[in-house]
């Protein structure tokens, strides 16, 4: 073997020495690879011993070391990939030469850069767990040195392998504490940037591999997986909050599915452990409230309450939905979200079943909501979809509340001006037909009202002044009313009731 001592070492010959390591370190590989086992050659420590002495009370340059260190992880890499105290080791002295250098913008030069990432690249694409990398004591020091965005590639290319890899399974608090830990820059902004928006699709990227992570948190005791969520929660509060609607919501999901798969699965460990979980979705959901993710927080809220609803537990689903209508209430002004988050409430509501008495008082809510919109064809639009919540014969001082919904959105379509009042008129006839054919029990109360209401739109058009009648959005009306009677035409054929419908 070459003699690394042999070369007489100055400043001016520091790249020489660099150069005859590397070709020491092919030369070790080479012997490995011809069959002559490693622990015989002792071919690391030989070189690690070898550049100390050549290092030691001397002045070299930086990026000469840099060579110096990356030959000896690649030696590592070829002959002694499961020896990871030796690349700590590397990493020690690394990050030990790099704080002594006494003028930092050295190891900033772009050759310095390279050798410093290929480096910190080498024990991760070598690595079959991702958990033998963040054991290594000195990665992150040698990682400091570089500028933020080269440190964010390197944390980068971490949770790839880990996302890559199908055996890392992170399974204690302590591995998510450090998996956490070791990725700073994906949790927090640049200090020297004030707008990462330039490079939104990158920053969405890098989001997501944080997300997915999250879905790698697996243990069979509830328990344990319970404090591996709360840690991780912790440690994303630490950083940069602008992040929680990408790294909240995937441990919310995850809670989700731990408390369906309980429900299912282990009812003693959900009898257990369901108030402590529900309390998570809480906390975390309002956590993001708070933080300006309005419209997030409360979509997941209806979430929760689908779920609450799958384990049987409405007063958790009842706790839900009043923290989406306390949201819904303090933080939705504009008149378009409104109209929206009232179809979501709808929806939602509808999905679940509820004791009579929550029922009546939830879509009671949901219809003063419709009221308070701001324009009269939201609230229309609004009332109609509400009346699926009240749903069949639901009797209340003698009135049929779904059909009571629907002339209150009938009274408010009449007192518009004809140009609006119409389309609203059919729109409202179309949902009289949905709940003749699917409740059979409203039909008497519907039928006098269908044929009332068709006889109102007849006239209405009749009477329209020709320039308006000509207009595009009153022909349009009239092609949709024409579509309608069709509709219900063949609707009354199949029904065999003692009810007429008029159709003109």
């Amino acid at each position: 073997m070459i003699s690394c001592s042999s070369h007489p070492l100055t400043g001016a010959v520091g790249l020489d020495v660099g150069v005859s390591v590397v070709g020491h370190g092919d030369l070790s590989a080479n012997v490995g690879a011809a069959g002559i086992p490693p622990s015989s050659l002792d071919a690391f420590q030989s070189f690690s011993a070898h550049i100390k002495s050549i290092v030691a009370g001397r002045e070299i340059p930086c990026v000469d070391y840099l060579k110096l260190q990356v030959a000896l992880a690649n030696l590592w890499m070829k002959l002694y990939p499961n020896n990871w105290e030796y690349i700590d080791d590397v990493m020690k002295n690394t990050a030990e030469f790099l704080a002594a250098v006494k003028d930092p913008q050295e190891f900033q030069q772009e050759l310095c850069v390279n050798k410093i990432t290929k480096l910190l690249s080498l024990p991760v694409a070598t690595c079959r767990d991702i958990r033998q990398v963040l054991g290594l004591q000195h990665f992150n020091a040698v990682c400091s040195h570089l500028q933020f965005e080269q440190r964010k590639a390197i944390h980068v290319s971490v949770l790839r392998a880990v996302l890559r890899s199908s055996t890392c399974i992170i399974r204690t608090t302590q591995q998510v504490g450090t998996l956490l830990s070791f990725i700073p820059t994906l949790l927090m902004s640049d200090p020297n940037v004030d707008n990462e928006s330039h490079n939104k699709e990158l920053f969405y990227e890098e989001q997501n591999l944080v997300a997915a992570t999250i879905h790698m948190f697996q243990n069979d005791d509830p328990e344990i997986l319970l404090g591996m969520y709360l840690c991780a929660r912790k440690l994303f509060g630490q950083w940069d909050s602008g992040r929680f609607s990408f790294t909240l919501p995937p441990l919310i999901f995850s809670v989700f599915n731990m408390l369906t798969t309980l429900k299912q699965t282990n009812e003693e460990s959900f009898q257990k452990l369901h108030r402590r979980l529900f309390d998570f979705e809480n906390q975390t959901i309002k956590e993001l409230g708070t933080r300006g993710f309005v419209e997030l927080a409360l979509k997941l809220n209806l979430q929760g309450a689908q779920v609450a609803a799958v384990c049987k537990q409405e007063a958790c689903v009842y706790e839900f939905c009043c923290q989406a209508f306390i949201l819904y209430e303090e933080e939705v002004t504009n008149s378009s979200q409104q109209i929206k988050f009232v179809t979501l409430f709808v929806g939602t509501l509808h999905s679940i079943q509820f004791e009579p008495e929550n029922k009546e008082i939830l879509a009671a809510k949901m219809a003063r909501y419709s009221l308070k919109l701001l324009k009269k064809r939201d609230q229309v639009s609004a009332l109609c979809i509400v009346s699926h919540l009240f749903g069949g014969k639901n009797q209340t001082d003698g009135e049929n509340r779904t059909v009571e919904c629907l002339q209150k959105a009938l009274r408010i379509a009449d007192s518009l001006p004809p140009m609006m009042n119409t389309p609203l008129q059919v729109e409202i006839l179309n949902w009289y037909m949905y709940f003749f054919k699917k409740h059979h029990d409203l039909v008497p109360d519907l039928i006098q009202r269908v044929n009332g209401l068709i006889g109102l739109i007849s006239a209405t058009i009749t009477t329209l002044e020709p320039d308006i009648a000509d207009c595009a959005e009153i022909q349009t009306t009239i092609k949709f009313f024409q579509n309608t009677l069709a509709s219900i035409k063949l609707t009354t054929q199949s029904y065999s009731g003692d009810y007429t419908i008029h159709i003109p």
